[in-house]
């Protein structure tokens, strides 16, 4: 129980836009002629939206098709168990002209203490470890392609016809958040050394 309240908080502190904030913020890396767009025309800015989330019926047939796509690594938190969120888009995320299918998963990791009293040993849940990914997938040929991973809350956006992924700082949230660019051919790991812009509150 501990545990879905602790993500449902999580939820409810990230699902908002950070760019659609009254909240000012300063450019601290990147180029001013282009990151101040993401600032002064927030207006403008489309988050994209999954046309299957976790909940949809077609998951049933995605799943039998391509199990591999919702099947956790070895070195995964909880290997045995589903992962917590996943998504599918359709967009340019790698900004090539073509349209993608894109694949979002989240995976959490429990953090707990052990304290003791009147003699006995408890275990307390303390905080929950949020990652998040995107990967370009194929339906037909079953294929993957890691587009981003990071940790807390990422979404994609659109403006001027151009895809970009926002993230949140996971260690000062809602206090600086960054911008990255996905381009063919070019990994991104979500450090902010591939970040296009970076953001701090004011």
């Amino acid at each position: 129980m501990i545990r879905y309240i602790l993500i449902a908080l999580w939820l409810l502190a990230t699902s908002a836009p950070v760019l659609g904030a009254e909240t000012r913020y300063q450019l601290i890396r990147g180029s001013k002629a282009l990151c101040d767009a993401f600032l002064d025309r927030k207006n403008e800015i489309q988050y994209v939206k999954p046309y299957a989330q976790r909940t949809d019926r077609r998951w049933h047939e995605y799943k039998d098709r391509c199990p591999d796509f919702l099947k956790k690594k070895p070195w995964m938190p909880y290997p045995n168990r589903d992962f917590d969120d996943y998504a599918l888009f359709s967009v340019d995320v790698d900004n090539d002209g073509e349209q993608e299918t894109v694949l979002y998963r989240r995976y959490d990791k429990e953090y707990f203490v052990t304290y003791s009293t009147g003699g006995r040993e408890y275990r307390k849940q303390e905080g929950i470890e949020v990652n998040e990914e995107f990967l370009k997938v194929d339906l037909t040929s079953c294929t993957m392609e890691q587009v981003f991973w990071a940790y807390e809350k990422n979404q994609l956006l659109k403006l001027d016809g151009v895809t970009y992924i926002q993230n949140l700082n996971p260690h000062d949230r809602g206090k600086a958040f960054a911008i990255y660019k996905k381009q063919k051919g070019i990994a991104l790991k979500g450090g902010y050394q591939d970040a296009i812009c970076v953001f701090r509150q004011q």
